[in-house]
């Protein structure tokens, strides 16, 4: 990927980051940083990561694959493509780069539904809810 990325910033001036291995700490910080936060799984649980990306404000694109479409609103909160089809994530990353105004306003949705719906404060009310069934 590091290649790959050094071939294309020759021909683009979009700038790729490879950060490397980040302790825990880190992490948020770099995800603050992004403009997109992008998790091309072939397969995943529920995708937790893009739950904290989305809680950070930040429009997600993930794989169409198991548990991410629960969690990605294609077109409200980001996008959702064919596992393992890069061109399709290219299109998605490429909308979403080109109009920051309506990637902001992804990230607002995608906090405000991840904030209702994984809050700690829904978590726990659910779970009482439901061991007192």
């Amino acid at each position: 990927l590091e290649n790959l990325a050094k071939k294309l910033k020759k021909k683009d001036s979009e700038a790729i980051e490879f950060t490397g291995r980040k302790e825990l700490f880190e992490v948020k910080d770099v995800m603050k940083s992004c403009t997109v936060f992008v998790l091309p799984s072939l397969s995943e649980g529920l995708g937790r990561v893009l739950i904290e990306a989305s809680m950070l404000g930040k429009p997600i694109i993930g794989s169409n694959v198991d548990g991410i479409p629960d969690l990605i609103k294609d077109g409200v909160n980001g996008y959702l493509f064919e596992s393992g089809n890069v061109k399709e994530l290219e299109q998605k990353l490429r909308k979403i780069i080109g109009d920051l105004d309506m990637s902001k306003k992804m990230g607002s949705r995608g906090k405000e539904y991840m904030t209702k719906t994984f809050s700690t404060e829904r978590y726990f009310s659910s779970f009482i809810e439901m061991i007192n069934d």
